[in-house]
């Protein structure tokens, strides 16, 4: 595309493409005064449509009056801080997706991998109620997600592999030094505590630094580092079961830990930050962000979302034991579904490219509660419980593996972090509170289809909010958003 003509600012140079006010000059003619103040005194003539297929405006939205391209702006040197940087949209970025796929692995993976429901309620926890063991596994989750608020802040200021690093040699030794576990206090504060703060220092730099390479295809590299994610929950239940019943309790939490050790040591030197770090130190939870609706009912959506969608993965094996499904066999169904959570969150991010995040989210969700609704029903034969919990890891892996995407688009450089901190923080708060809260319908009702009623019928109104956002966001009901 040609350079575009500027028209003249001043009579006394009706022959310069740019001109400079004498306000700006010194007496020798060189110019004064800061490029944000130069950048205000240049206009265009008219609007240039920008083609598709110009580097410069891959996005294809045309500059408006008075708007300079990236390429022009770095011509006359008036890049400021506020303006978003290039992203090369692949390269080692592809790297730094494989860096962060595998803390996806060992942190997620591992924490989806809750076939201890069943373990310790017959075992080492012998006599706690459904409520008390599913706090283990909640809090786990929940505080990788409570801490992502400060993890995702500190990325955003630079400080990706030191934090990552740390955690990795802390989360290690505590996965190890659960072998000496015996109490129930001891298995909360170090399976659920200790893992959970350490997990979110691992995963949200890497996740954060996988923004640093990708604006428009941020969808599609999401998708695949949080498919390793379910990747890690199809092959550590097995490996967790199978250890469990030759070597036993203390083995298994040691060689858990070597196998993680060995993941997180290759994502560790393969992890990579790209662009500089956010200079403004600003506020770790910033309440103006959410004045935008679309990014407030978003963030809400999520919370309700997740006080019922894990509450399937939570009780699977479990379920499937108390229904009749031979012990052997019930581990098996969470690799099942699982496995479907590959295929879910590859296909989100490539399905997101036409009709937008959000209405992915939408899609998965209603999908999700169907299948939630339709659980109790089918959990009592073979066949049909495979079919549940592949359609289930399916949706809801597909949802929970996207659900930060509309974030990182709304997000601008340097705030990715911190808004979709802010999402999982408050979220995180669900996630705690749900499957505690399922447990009790449990043990209050002796069945499973109250729950299945209650963690359903939270996600669909969590589909609910995540529509009106997409309202908010383009005045209409449907749309690519």
């Amino acid at each position: 595309m040609s350079s575009p003509a500027y028209q003249p600012l001043f009579p006394e140079h009706p022959d310069d493409s740019l001109a400079i006010p004498s306000a700006f000059t010194s007496g020798d003619g060189s110019t004064s005064g800061s490029t944000s103040d130069l950048s205000k005194v240049t206009t265009r003539k008219s609007i240039d449509v920008v083609q598709l297929d110009d580097p410069e405006h891959a996005d294809g939205y045309p500059l408006l009056p008075g708007q300079l391209s990236r390429a022009e702006k770095a011509d006359l040197g008036l890049l400021g801080e506020d303006d978003e940087p290039e992203f090369p949209e692949g390269g080692y970025g592809w790297v730094v997706v494989l860096s962060a796929g595998l803390f996806s692995f060992s942190t997620f993976g591992y924490f989806n991998c809750w076939i201890f429901q069943e373990y310790y309620s017959k075992t080492v926890l012998k006599g706690y109620s459904s409520t008390d063991i599913s706090w283990v596994g909640s809090s786990q989750y929940a505080i990788l997600c409570l801490l992502g608020i400060i993890s995702g802040r500190l990325a955003d200021h630079g400080y990706i592999r030191v934090p990552a690093l740390i955690a990795t040699l802390l989360f290690v030794g505590i996965q190890i030094s659960l072998a000496q576990a015996t109490k129930y206090w001891q298995i909360l504060l170090g399976q659920g505590v200790g893992l959970g703060v350490t997990g979110t220092f691992m995963f949200f730099p890497a996740a954060t630094a996988v923004s640093h390479f990708f604006k428009k295809r941020i969808g599609i590299a999401q998708a695949i580092f949080m498919s390793f994610g379910s990747l890690g929950s199809i092959v550590l239940p097995i490996i967790t079961n199978q250890l469990l019943i030759k070597v036993g309790f203390q083995w298994t939490m040691r060689i858990m830990g070597f196998i993680i050790l060995g993941t997180t040591t290759v994502a560790n030197i393969l992890l990579r930050s790209r662009l500089p770090a956010k200079k403004e130190r600003g506020k770790i939870f910033d309440l103006k962000a959410f004045k935008n609706a679309t990014y407030a009912l978003y963030v809400l959506a999520i919370f309700v979302s997740f006080l019922g969608i894990n509450t399937l993965a939570m009780y699977l094996d479990y379920a499937a034991v108390a229904s009749g499904i031979s012990p052997s066999f019930a581990p098996f169904l969470m690799t099942i579904s699982n496995s479907g959570a590959v295929f879910g969150r590859i296909g989100a991010g490539l399905l997101g490219a036409y009709i937008g995040p959000m209405n992915v989210l939408i899609i998965y969700g209603i999908l999700s509660a169907i299948v939630t609704f339709v659980w109790p029903f089918a959990i009592k034969a073979k066949g049909s419980a495979v079919v549940v919990s592949l359609c289930y890891g399916m949706f809801s892996g597909g949802f929970e593996g996207y659900m930060a995407v509309p974030a990182a688009y709304m997000a601008k450089s340097g705030e990715v972090g911190q808004l979709i901190g802010m999402m999982l923080t408050i979220s995180g708060v669900a996630q705690l509170i749900g499957p505690p809260t399922a447990g009790a319908l449990i043990d209050s009702s002796g069945a499973f289809y109250t729950v299945a009623g209650y963690s359903g019928g939270v996600v669909l109104l969590a589909c609910v909010f995540l529509e009106l956002s997409v309202y908010k966001g383009i005045g209409k009901w449907w749309g690519k958003y």
